[in-house]
This record gives C-alpha cells, sequence and structure tokens, in this order.
C-alpha cells in the first residue's frame, strides 16, 4: 500500500515493504499531481516486493533500469555486457541466490572474477555500473557494491608529438577550420583541459591588459593567465571571425556552436565536448598522420616539451594548472629519458642513471 503526504511544496511519498515503512521527499516540479506522486511510490514498492522476492530475475530488473534511460546505441550494449558479465557470474557460483542476498563479500568475489577475465578498466565500468543500478532499483536493500573499490588502473605514458608535427597540425587546422583554430592553438600553449577552453566566455579574455581567466572545472578554481602579443593576436583574429559571421556576443561563449533550433536561431550553446577530437582526426587524416591526436595530447605536449628543456615540475604546474607537481614527476618521466639521450650525443659521455 502507497500513501502521499502534501507538503506544501513537496510530496512526502510513503510506501511498504515486507512490513517495513518506507518513504522519501519528491518535488511537485516534478511530480505535479498528487495521483503521479502516489504512482510513483507504488512503483518504489513493486520494485522493492521485487527485489524482496525470491522469484526476482537479475535480468528483468536490470532490464527495467535500462529502459528507464535515455542511451544511445554503444551505452545500450556496454549496459548489456555488464548484464550479461553479473549474470553469468551468478550462475556459475550463486545460482539460486535471490537478489536481496548479495552482500559485499559476493561484490568482491565478482570484482576478481572481472580482473581474471577482463581489463580493469571493464572492471571499474561494471562495478560502477551495478552500483548505480542497486542504489536506484533497490533503495530498501543495502547497496552491495558501495564498498567495493574500483580497481587501480595503469595509466599508459603518452608519447606526445613533436613540435615540428605539432605545428604542422596548427597550420592545417588555421588554413581549413580556422573557427576552432585559437581553441586547439590555446590548449596546445597553456596545456589547458578541454573543458578550461570550451566553457570560456568573450568577457573572460582581456585583450587591452593581456590576460585571460580560466576556471579550472577539476580544482573548482579560477586562475589567471598572462597572455603573451601571439596569444592576443590570435585571440582578436577570432573575435572578429566570430563578428564577421554574427555569431559573437559581449557576454556569449568564446567558441559558440552553430546549431540552430527549429526556428533557425542559434542556441546559444558552446561547441561540444567531441567537436576537437573530430578536427584532430580529420587533420591527422588530410596530413597523413597515424599518430592518435585527441584534446588531451596537447596537454602532455606541452608539459613534455617544457620538461625537455629543463623546467622544473613546480614552474610547469603553474602553468598548466596541476594541482601536485608529482603528478608530473610520476607520469612524464620519459621526457627525461630524452634530455640524457641529448646529453649522451653533445658530451659524447654515456650517461646512464
Amino acid at each position: 500500500m502507497a500513501w502521499v503526504v502534501d507538503r506544501k511544496k513537496s510530496w512526502r511519498i510513503c510506501w511498504r515493504v515486507d512490513g517495513k515503512e518506507h518513504s522519501t521527499t519528491v518535488s511537485k516540479i516534478d511530480y505535479l499531481r498528487k495521483k503521479d506522486a502516489k504512482e510513483y511510490a507504488a512503483q518504489l514498492e513493486r520494485e522493492g516486493e521485487c527485489a524482496m522476492s525470491k522469484q526476482s530475475s537479475f535480468f528483468e530488473s536490470f532490464d527495467i533500469f535500462v529502459n528507464r534511460k535515455t542511451l544511445a546505441p554503444a551505452s545500450t550494449d556496454r549496459y548489456n555486457d555488464v548484464k550479461r558479465y553479473f549474470s553469468a557470474f551468478l550462475q556459475k557460483k550463486y545460482p539460486a541466490l535471490p537478489l536481496h542476498r548479495i552482500t559485499k563479500e559476493i561484490g568482491e568475489d565478482f570484482k576478481k572474477h572481472m580482473l581474471q577475465s577482463y581489463s580493469p578498466s571493464t572492471a571499474k565500468y561494471s562495478i560502477r555500473l551495478l552500483r548505480e543500478f542497486w542504489k536506484v532499483s533497490f533503495r530498501n536493500v543495502k547497496n552491495p557494491f558501495s564498498e567495493v573499490k574500483y580497481p587501480k588502473l595503469e595509466k599508459k605514458i603518452k608519447r606526445p608529438p613533436p613540435k615540428d608535427e605539432m605545428m604542422r597540425v596548427l597550420d592545417w587546422i588555421r588554413a581549413n577550420r580556422f573557427q576552432y583554430f585559437a581553441y586547439i592553438y590555446l590548449m596546445a600553449r597553456f596545456g589547458s583541459r578541454r573543458n578550461e577552453i570550451r566553457t570560456l566566455k568573450i568577457n573572460d579574455v582581456e585583450l587591452d591588459n593581456e590576460r585571460i581567466y580560466l576556471y579550472k572545472h577539476k580544482d573548482k578554481e579560477e586562475g589567471v593567465k598572462k597572455l603573451a602579443k601571439m596569444d592576443c593576436i590570435v585571440l582578436n583574429e577570432h573575435i572578429l571571425y566570430l563578428k564577421r559571421h554574427k555569431l559573437y556576443s559581449p557576454f556569449g561563449w568564446l567558441f559558440p556552436s552553430k546549431v540552430k533550433d527549429d526556428q533557425g536561431r542559434l542556441k546559444g550553446i558552446s561547441i561540444g565536448k567531441d567537436t576537437i577530437r573530430k578536427i584532430l582526426k580529420r587533420a591527422m587524416k588530410e596530413l597523413g598522420i597515424t599518430r592518435n591526436y585527441y584534446p588531451h595530447l596537447l596537454r602532455h605536449f606541452v608539459v613534455t616539451y617544457l620538461k625537455d628543456r629543463g623546467y622544473s615540475s613546480i614552474n610547469i604546474a603553474k602553468i598548466t594548472g596541476h594541482k601536485d607537481p608529482r603528478t608530473i614527476d610520476e607520469w612524464y618521466t620519459h621526457s627525461t629519458d630524452r634530455i640524457v639521450e641529448q646529453m649522451d650525443k653533445e658530451l659524447g659521455l654515456d650517461v646512464k642513471f
């Protein structure tokens, strides 16, 4: 039995499962009518009874969970993979176990099972998805994956491109995709993260004072970068381009999207997260470069370029925005190898550490 209590700006919905009373609060913005809130409470009650029932099927429950989401085909395939992994695990080791009796120990056992057969990244994704599945579908049952730690992923050191190759890429983008040239230039100039550049506004750039304000999304703090003469020229050309193509707004995005609504007006949003990756991929194809370029590789390029020239990790971190300089020492050690090789060539000594 489910019931609803009116609390002016919200509904207090209540339901019973296995003799225990459960309740939560939902907004009247999401559920305008009392009838809708009561239907939601009844749905939660049915889900709870399904979880407590020995006849409850993982396949059925997971399908309900997936159908609630609006997923791209690729995401749907990954969700189905996780369903297949976990159901095969249950059938092999715990064939008659109902879902409400799955414990943290079984979650840890599933983690070991995944690491034996699949990569750590696949195991991590599966645990994260099952944790979300239990949280959404079985609110009245303790989540067996909430305390299961994600497996540690081994970071692969990326070999960034040489400077002459990077200049070829920038020249191609300037000649063929000028709208995105300033974006990629700033990433290759400061080693900034993708979203730090993507979310820049026009008023974040002060060409007269030769500075730009970058919001560090990862650290949730604002930083100021000093602009060189060439930086100001590139940004000025970009702003003039926006004005010529009627994309400029004094308080709008520095890198606006050209996507329009049904009435033919610009939506006023910034360019998509995947846009720059596609532009880089096109540049690689046109230039005949086999290396796989992606936006974050530009950050590796800046760090490695400065590291190769002997700059300290502390000073590099001030430019790139790394919170801990030790990150640079840990993941960019291949830069030191290049310096040793160069010393060996110049001095004629067999220098090894």
